[in-house]
This record gives structure tokens, C-alpha cells and sequence, in this order.
């Protein structure tokens, strides 16, 4: 199973391992991926930093950790 989060516009979940980052009807549909267990190609370790500002514009950025 998978757990999902949705708040404020957002849609987090995890489990797939899978970093994923797209915005479907106004709702933004985040993986962070997994720094422990990286499924996608490569199987380069992710994680997701994302900065929302007070005025509800955001950003997310996948960041990976080469060489892990």
C-alpha cells in the first residue's frame, strides 16, 4: 500500500521508490523517490525540497545524490 497526502493543492505519496513531479487538474502530484532504495533507471538516491511562499506560489526541486 501507499500512503497519499493532499494539501493545499498537493498530492504527496511514496512507496513506488520512483521520483515523480507533475501537476494533473490543479493538483501537484509529488514522489520524493527514496534515498535507501532508488527504483527508476539508474537507481540514483532522491529526495524533494519544495518552498512555498506566503503567496502560494511554489517550487520543488529532486535533488540526487551521486555516488551513493
Amino acid at each position: 500500500c501507499w500512503v497519499c497526502l493532499v494539501w493545499g493543492g498537493f498530492a504527496m505519496y511514496g512507496h513506488t521508490h520512483r521520483p515523480f513531479c507533475k501537476t494533473i487538474d490543479g493538483v501537484t502530484i509529488l514522489n520524493p523517490g527514496s534515498l535507501g532504495y532508488p527504483r527508476q533507471a539508474g537507481h540514483t538516491p532522491t529526495y524533494m525540497i519544495m518552498e512555498v511562499s506566503d503567496n502560494g506560489e511554489f517550487k520543488v526541486e529532486t535533488k540526487e545524490i551521486f555516488g551513493a
